[in-house]
């Protein structure tokens, strides 16, 4: 081989064998692929795996009462995050990488001989597989017990209970593949210095039903489960009756793991051509990414396309059928399904008429029909939030969406409009009390200085002073109304005293995203998406979000994150921050706005 197989490589291939082909020949195409070519993100990302392996770090030392060993003291970068390449792909393209290498296998091996309690990051190489391990713990028995940290609130996949969906079911493959490759190669040196096996196999994760009541309480903050890697039996409620079930988390046996690393050493050094031979790429979930040049119109591009339907796609474009206005009858039956999935054929027959006939479909019985329904004042509102795996504000939990920001655009049966925006700033020492927007900044303000509140329920409360009675009269406008219904529900369950009006607001809740993503409008020129940043332009013309500093939600709560939690300690910083931050957020209830009343003009 003339690179390693790391434990990344090796979950690659078990979920699916041409995404390691692609890491292991292509790198640049895998992280586009595993959607990582984008720096700020993995900036991110790699910002959360650090946060959670320093969480663990620090409960190791207090329940054991001793400093870790730190066997890769030169990592710039603490990176523990399933979702993101492992590092280890930079650094062994580092020229440095062999002397690194060399020296931090001796230093592994000199802490296991001397049975140091905890070690950081202990590093293993046998026959070209290469492995750095999160944390190894001397139990009891003077035998090491291996922990596997993950940057989740959930090791499990999701199982109906109750009607109800709880991550109650099977540890997630790829963790059990990740964790067999480590146990199988540590084993192996285990071995080779005259010690026993590793004991047991831990899974270090964030607690979900830990919520933070300051100061944060690390011991209960981090889960690590005990005998997770077993075959057990439970009882769940399904159908109105008891239902018992095997949940089987056993990990890979050697011979599994032997076998599947000589299959990578075999096939990951073939050609794509004589690689593809082996493995008929089945076109699923990565059907996006067989296309460098994706064209509107084209198989190439069906928006609403399930993966099931992607080997009807691959025996289209290999008959060279292209073009979606040369499909008959026959092959768009094809794509008929029951269920949500029947989209995309109602899409490729809207498709087909408005590229025949040059035309744009909209449905005005229907959107008219809708729309009647409102009540003024219309409230069309948008929130921004953060997600963090240590909880910032008192009441939530790990990666809670939590609400910071509002904007409300307040529409009267007179088409007189007042806008309300705030922002939840949460610091004392860099707290800006007023915020000064240039009048063109302003469309329908009702004030022009913004206080910066300081606790997440004052906040709620200007939101809703902002509505104040016009609640119980009002319709509540939102774009894909899950993100925001499901706010107000935890809203709801945090403070017991507002429980009745952000239900209110739910009960009174209108999803203007539906009547695009439903297709009662549709115009070629959203390219098949519902996202308001596609339809407002096109209904729109004299509004986008191109001009803004922040124009996309990962941006802004970043940002967001960055200002709670005293990243930012510029005072002027801080200020244009929030400046950009409000007038991102007011761009989307004002779309909202500016959408509707042209919907009302057909």
């Amino acid at each position: 081989m003339s690179k390693f197989i790391t434990k990344s490589l090796f979950v690659d291939y078990c979920e699916f064998p041409k995404v390691a082909w692609w890491r292991f020949n292509d790198l640049a195409k895998y992280r586009k692929i595993k959607k990582l070519d984008n720096e700020e993100l993995s900036d991110q990302i790699i910002e959360l795996g650090k946060t959670v392996e320093s969480l663990v770090w620090d409960y190791l030392e207090m329940k054991y009462w001793v400093k870790k060993i730190d066997l890769f003291p030169d990592n710039p970068e603490i990176i523990s995050d399933d979702n993101r390449e492992d590092d280890d792909d930079t650094w062994i393209l580092d020229l440095s990488f062999e002397d690194k290498l060399k020296r931090n296998i001796e230093n592994t091996k000199k802490s296991l001989i001397n049975k140091d309690k905890i070690l950081f990051q202990p590093w293993f190489l046998v026959d070209d597989c290469y492995v750095r391990a999160d944390f190894m713990v001397l139990n009891s028995s003077w035998n090491y017990d291996l922990i596997e940290v993950k940057a989740k609130s959930w090791i499990r996949d999701e199982v109906t209970d109750d009607w109800e969906k709880k991550k109650i079911w099977t540890v997630k493959e790829k963790f059990i593949n990740d964790v067999s490759f480590q146990k199988y190669i540590i084993d192996k040196i285990l071995i080779e210095l005259w010690l026993q096996e590793l004991d047991k196999v831990y899974m270090a994760h964030l607690n979900s039903d830990y919520i933070k009541n300051w100061p944060i309480d690390i011991k209960r903050l981090v889960k690590i489960d005990e005998n997770v890697w077993e075959i057990t039996k439970i009882n769940i409620f399904q159908n109105k009756k008891t239902v018992e079930k095997i949940r089987d988390d056993s990990l890979l046996t050697a011979w599994i793991v032997e076998e599947k690393i000589k299959a990578i050493k075999k096939e990951l050094e073939l050609s794509e051509e004589d690689f593809n031979k082996i493995h008929h790429f089945p076109w699923n979930k990565f059907l996006e990414y067989f296309w460098e040049d994706k064209s509107f119109g084209t198989v190439c591009w069906i928006p609403k396309l399930h993966f099931s339907k992607a080997p009807i796609v691959k025996d289209l474009y290999n008959q060279w059928k292209l073009d979606l206005l040369c499909l008959c009858e026959e092959e768009l039956n094809l794509f008929e399904s029951s269920g949500w999935a029947w989209a995309t054929r109602k899409f490729l027959d809207k498709y087909i008429h408005c590229k025949k006939n040059n035309c744009v479909i909209i449905e005005e019985d229907i959107i008219k029909e809708k729309l009647d329904t409102l009540r003024f004042p219309i409230c069309f509102y948008d929130y921004e939030s953060v997600s963090v795996p240590v909880p910032l504000l008192d009441n939530t939990y790990s990666y809670q969406q939590v609400i910071v920001q509002y904007s409300l655009h307040k529409l009267y049966e007179d088409w007189r409009i007042e806008h309300f925006w705030w922002i939840l700033e949460w610091e004392w020492d860099f707290k800006v009390t007023d915020i000064i927007l240039p009048t063109d900044w302003q469309a329908y303000s009702k004030v022009s200085n913004k206080v910066v509140t300081w606790t997440q329920k004052e906040f709620l409360d200007e939101f809703l002073k902002d509505i104040w009675t016009d609640i119980e009269s009002s319709s509540f406008v939102v774009w894909f109304q899950w993100f925001e219904n499901s706010r107000n529900k935890e809203i709801a369950e945090i403070y017991p005293e507002l429980e009745n009006s952000f239900f209110k607001i739910n009960e009174s809740t209108f999803d203007l995203y539906e009547i695009f993503s439903k297709m009662h409008y549709f115009d070629l020129k959203f390219k098949g998406s519902a996202s308001i940043k596609k339809v407002l332009p096109v209904l729109v013309p004299n509004m986008s979000y191109d001009w803004l500093n922040i124009w996309k939600w990962d941006i802004a709560m970043q940002t967001l994150k960055n200002l709670i939690s005293w990243k930012i300690s510029d005072n002027n910083e801080r200020i244009d921050k929030i400046k950009d931050l409000l007038i991102y957020c007011r761009q989307d209830s004002l779309a909202m706005l500016e959408i509707y009343k042209k919907l009302m003009s057909i």
